[in-house]
């Protein structure tokens, strides 16, 4: 299961393929339309139990070594341009087509160093995931 460490506390997140198992309620973006990868007509948070995702793996195709799954916060090299949590719109600049809060993907982006900021999904791709 995805984590990241926090000091001594491991933020512990749900992958998205769980979504038919119960889950404690989540955070919405009022913004959320859902997103075209999913093939549903429900929001993101209606699919999954929140709007957002936790950077666990990267960006798709997920592979191995990118992502925060297990990184201790004190390990991260640049903790201002590292993606912790972000508009679930964000992961599929390439291929997604709701716009979110613009016409084109873009969204919120919670950083290591705690600061939140807004990108176009396509110009996140540059950060670190």
């Amino acid at each position: 299961m995805p984590k990241l460490l926090v000091g001594n506390v491991f933020v512990v997140v749900a992958p998205a393929c769980w979504s038919t198992m119960p889950r404690p309620t989540g955070v919405t973006c009022p913004a959320d339309q859902g997103r075209t990868v999913d093939n549903t007509t429900y929001t993101l948070f209606e699919w999954v139990g929140n709007s957002y995702i936790f950077n666990f793996g990267g960006l798709p195709e997920f592979e191995a070594g990118h992502g925060l799954d297990g990184v201790s916060v004190i390990a991260l090299t640049n903790p201002s341009q590292t993606v912790v949590f972000a508009c679930g719109v964000m992961s599929y600049p390439a291929t997604e087509t709701k716009g979110w809060h613009r016409s084109n993907p873009a969204g919120n982006i919670f950083f290591a160093d705690r600061h939140v900021s807004f990108y176009q999904a396509r110009g996140a791709t540059n950060l670190v995931w």
